[in-house]
């Protein structure tokens, strides 16, 4: 995650963030729990997901995320710095999920572009979470990840 799509299609995402996450009794610390449905096109998997949610609650994320998110925010804006890019010289792999919602494709490409050794594979059709997706998706995830580990350092681009 390298962007978060909220913040750069809702401008006042953001500051209602950080001020819903500053106070100690945000409100959001008590909303209920939910389910998240926009994280994989695989329907058995999200069938599956959705039912240990509801047996397991305690499990489940809450909209309490926002806090979350609000320091999330500020990681984000200092590591997608070019400066501080250009410097990082270890290869690096990125994986999008072409209808990813959720997270930002266009921050990660843009943040990749500055990244002087990286690669980037999208997948299509894929929602957010890649490694629960379908088995055809997940494949090409686990062959782009086995390809970026089984290369050498210095031979990638």
């Amino acid at each position: 995650m390298l962007g978060i799509c909220a913040f750069e299609t809702l401008s006042f995402m953001l500051p209602l963030t950080e001020m819903l996450a500053t106070p100690a009794q945000s409100p959001f610390l008590h909303f209920p729990k939910f389910v998240p449905h926009n994280y994989t096109a695989d329907l058995q998997t999200r069938t599956h997901c959705r039912a240990l949610l509801m047996e397991h609650p305690q499990l489940a994320p809450r909209v309490a995320a926002v806090p979350w998110c609000a320091g999330a925010v500020g990681y984000l804006e200092k590591i997608s710095d070019p400066q501080l890019l250009e410097k990082i010289s270890l290869p690096v792999a990125i994986a999008l999920a072409q209808e990813d919602v959720l997270v930002s494709n266009d921050k990660a490409r843009t943040i990749a572009a500055a990244l002087p050794n990286c690669s980037v594979f999208e997948v299509e059709g894929a929602q957010h979470e890649l490694l629960l997706e379908q088995q055809p998706l997940r494949c090409q995830v686990w062959q782009h990840i086995d390809a970026f580990l089984a290369a050498p350092a210095n031979g990638r681009s």
